[in-house]
């Protein structure tokens, strides 16, 4: 044992080349594939799940919904917004097919990509809404090759009283039915904030119809009854009043949003 030494539980003569034994222990560590989309598939699964468990506990009717609730349900709509819509920019080095251009100008020209018409159109109506001074808005499929915004028969919508576009939908029967209606082009956040706002308005007056009878109220057994309805209804309006102004916040977000578009 002289001329050779102790590796592991190998007994190694001294000038004896050999493999490292401790080597091989780290090789899966180094070698072995990542799993983060595997974790973010089984993370998306377990969303998807929760939140149709949610819905369901939720219903379809109007109710008094915590408030804590509502908040996570709005952070988790943001979060998983952002994580879609802006996944390319971290991704893989995959072309992404922008298939659809939205042309618009307020007294400046300005566009942008979308992946799908749905999208795009969506953008459109959005902007017909929100954005003050808009002129026209033009919604082109450029698959297949797309030479200019005069190239009508590109156009899948259309909106703007005596833009170019118009103009040319007056002697074009196909090109006139493309035009975005402005009633169907509300946002959804809008529809939904004047929803809340009617039942805001509604609570509002039965508050104030239940205190004049409380008030007025002489006998004690019954003024504590109002009272505790009183209560219950104060409650249940401050409640809609957060969902109210949690969707104004959200709303007003997107208008700042779509000023941000002008520079893309």
């Amino acid at each position: 044992m002289g001329n050779s030494v102790k590796l592991g539980n190998m007994d190694v003569k001294l000038g004896q080349v050999v493999s490292n034994p401790f080597v091989k222990a780290f090789i899966k560590e180094a070698e072995g594939e990542d799993h983060e989309v595997s974790m973010g598939q089984n993370q998306l699964d377990t969303i998807i799940k929760m939140a149709t468990e949610l819905k369901a506990k939720m219903g379809e009717d109007e109710k008094e919904i915590p408030a804590w609730i509502q908040d996570h349900i709005s952070k988790a709509e943001n979060y998983i917004s952002q994580a879609a819509g802006n996944y390319h920019e971290y991704g893989t080095n995959e072309s992404i097919n922008e298939s659809f251009e939205v042309h618009y100008s307020d007294g400046i020209r300005a566009s942008k990509k979308f992946g799908n018409e749905r999208q795009a159109v969506q953008f459109a109506k959005d902007l017909i809404k929100s954005k003050k001074g808009l002129q026209f808005v033009d919604v082109f499929n450029t698959a297949g090759g797309f030479h200019s915004t005069a190239d009508i028969d590109k156009i899948v919508a259309w909106w703007g009283d005596g833009s170019y576009t118009n103009n040319k939908a007056k002697k074009d029967s196909k090109l006139a039915a493309k035009k975005i209606d402005e009633a169907r082009g509300l946002p959804k956040m809008y529809v939904k904030y004047m929803a809340v706002q009617k039942k805001v308005n509604e609570l509002e007056a039965k508050q104030k119809e239940m205190a004049a009878k409380y008030f007025a109220e002489k006998e004690l057994n019954k003024k504590s009854k109002m009272l505790q309805d009183l209560k219950k209804g104060t409650e249940q309006l401050a409640s809609y009043r957060r969902n109210l102004a949690a969707i104004e916040d959200k709303y007003i977000t997107g208008l700042y949003a779509d000023a941000e578009y002008e520079g893309e």
